[in-house]
């Protein structure tokens, strides 16, 4: 029995010793759980990798135009898409920039200029539905990064383009623009007026109901803030006349709206080498096409199928002194289907 327990203990103390002579000055670990390895690389960023300040939301697209080196004193930037980003790249050797801006179709549009020294130039928000000055800024030499953000679709005049250039006197829209089609911007920039009959610059819709400035009804069916008019608020109108700057016919139509009684002296041509090529006489007064008919905005077209390609303008005739016989213009793009009101034209004359 003794000697049962003798050996039992002797056993027991041997297991003990090994086990101590094996974990005797080994090192304690830990296992890591879920351990990520992670590496960084810091890559040198190019000359030409676009450098924006701003962060664009909201938007379904973001469009690269490519990077070619050139001068910012000649540059444009297209966005045809709506809600979306538009991002290019210039070049300038340094001096005062002009900043020329379209919201287009889209109707509102965001234009952010920052340059390759991480400052940003321009940062603004604009609704001039077709060409507009928007501000002359001055620019060191580097490279400019240019980003348009378009809005949603509720405007006229095609696309939202920025131009930048080195003048202050408005850019040829050769890219299917009419310059301040719609008198967006409050004034008749690119328009030249000749006699008082339109007045010093385009009439503001919403001052003129607010102030009862109209015949019978408020003014109605014009999606622009201005128009121009022979329509003076007043008891007597004078005759008139206003001429678009030239541009490059690039699509079929001529759309626009329109209010004019039938009168030999009020009508609307299209200029093609200072000569008229286009005549178009329109009553809207007509009583069949509804109440209000002295004041509501008709769609109008005029066919320039003949002239794509060409340099045209518009010029507008108010030759009249009868108060009510005026004429209200404004809304004017190029389009690849007429817009037209049936009822409305009287004559046209095409050479």
């Amino acid at each position: 029995m003794n000697k049962g327990i003798i050996a039992f203990v002797s056993l027991l103390l041997i297991v003990v010793l090994i086990w101590f002579l094996s974990t005797r000055g080994a090192p304690h670990q830990t296992v890591p759980t879920n351990t990520i390895k992670t590496t960084t690389t810091n890559t040198p960023i190019k000359s030409n990798t676009p450098v924006t300040t701003n962060t664009v939301t909201n938007t379904t697209n973001t469009i690269v135009v490519p990077y070619v080196p050139g001068s910012c004193g000649n540059f444009i930037l297209n966005n045809s898409v709506d809600n979306s980003t538009a991002v290019g790249q210039c070049e300038w050797t340094g001096g005062v920039l002009g900043v020329w801006v379209a919201a287009g179709k889209s109707g509102n549009a965001k234009i952010t200029i920052d340059g390759a020294n991480n400052r940003t130039y321009v940062n603004q928000n604009f609704s001039y539905g077709c060409v507009g000055f928007l501000r002359n800024f001055t620019a060191p030499p580097q490279e400019y990064t240019v980003i348009v953000v378009t809005g949603k679709s509720n405007g006229t005049c095609g696309n939202s383009f920025v131009k930048l250039n080195t003048t202050t006197v408005p850019p040829l829209p050769t890219y299917g623009y009419i310059y301040n089609g719609n008198f967006s911007n409050g004034n008749y920039s690119g328009w030249k007026t000749t006699n008082p009959g339109f007045g010093k610059g385009p009439l503001n819709i919403s001052y003129a109901d607010k102030n009862t400035c109209f015949i019978g009804e408020a003014w109605k069916n014009y999606i622009g803030a201005y128009f121009a008019t022979t329509f003076n608020c007043g008891i007597s109108n004078s005759p008139g006349n206003i001429t678009s700057d030239p541009f490059i016919v690039e699509k079929p139509f001529l759309n626009f709206r329109i209010i004019s009684p039938y009168d030999n002296g009020i009508y609307v041509e299209v200029l093609y080498n200072d000569t008229p090529y286009v005549v178009a006489h329109y009553n809207t007064f007509n009583t069949t096409l509804g109440n209000n008919a002295s004041s509501t905005f008709r769609n109008a077209s005029i066919p320039l199928i003949t002239l794509i390609g060409k340099k045209v303008q518009i010029k507008v005739v108010a030759n009249t002194l009868h108060r009510e016989n005026y004429i209200a213009v404004g809304d004017f793009s190029l389009a690849n289907k007429p817009n037209d009101q049936e009822g409305i034209l009287v004559n046209m004359t095409v050479r």
